[in-house]
Formats: structure tokens, C-alpha cells, sequence
């Protein structure tokens, strides 16, 4: 199945997205707009707890900000790509040409449009990943 054939289509179900971000109005936001969108909501301000809060809520999705990252946090997602290989990663930045861990960076503030887009589109690879 190539990326493109996935564009046009939709989870069937309600997605569930971990907001992970130093930057409370990016949370917030981003919440806010997500949520207007029926997709469930949750925040996070540390990426220390980034591991427990993805067992304690089982998000289908992540959104994570890389601006100012750490070394501590690349290897927090490295961990969360090994322990939860069924969660779909989406890493934004202020800084949208890096790369982290040889994912692709979005603009952190691009449309809500595309950023639900990416959220789809990823969870749906990981879908497709599954056993």
C-alpha cells in the first residue's frame, strides 16, 4: 500500500491524542482545536512522564514538540517507538526542517487541517503495521 493511498481515508472510530508540549499555549490551542474536531484530548508538560502517561492512557496518537529538545527526550522517544510501536508519532517544531530520529518535523503551527491530516494519515500506518 503506498503513503498516497491513504489520503482519503478516516479512522472509523473517535482518535484519542496525547498533546505532549513545554508550551502551554501550543497545548492549549492545539486542544481546543483538536477537540472541536471530536478527537479526545489529553496534555502533557514534561516529557519525563512521556512513557507513563502513553501506558496510562493508551493515546492511538502522539504529538509531540521537539522545540529545545533534549538528549533525555530523544531517548524517551526511541523508548516509546519500542514499548508502543502501535502509537503514531507526530513531531513538531519551531524548527520544521530538523529531523528527529529520522522523523519528519512539521511546522508546529500549521493548520489545523494538517495537522489532523498527519494524525490520521499515522494512525493509520500504524494500524496498518499491526499484527
Amino acid at each position: 500500500m503506498s503513503d498516497g493511498s491513504l489520503d482519503n481515508v478516516r479512522p472509523l472510530r473517535t482518535l484519542r491524542v496525547l498533546v505532549a508540549s513545554r508550551d502551554e499555549r501550543y497545548r492549549k490551542v492545539t486542544r481546543f482545536l483538536l477537540e472541536r474536531r471530536a478527537y479526545r484530548v489529553d496534555t502533557l508538560e514534561r516529557t519525563t512522564t512521556l512513557i507513563d502517561r502513553v501506558d496510562e492512557l493508551r493515546p492511538d496518537v502522539v504529538v509531540l514538540d521537539a522545540s529545545g529538545w533534549s538528549a533525555g527526550a530523544a531517548r524517551r522517544v526511541a523508548a516509546l517507538g519500542v514499548l508502543y510501536p502501535e502509537v503514531a508519532l507526530v513531531v513538531v517544531s519551531d524548527d520544521p526542517d530538523s529531523v528527529v530520529l529520522g522523523l519528519g518535523v512539521l511546522d508546529k503551527w500549521v493548520s489545523i487541517e494538517h495537522l489532523s491530516r498527519h494524525l490520521e494519515r499515522g494512525y493509520l500506518l500504524a494500524a496498518a503495521s499491526r499484527p
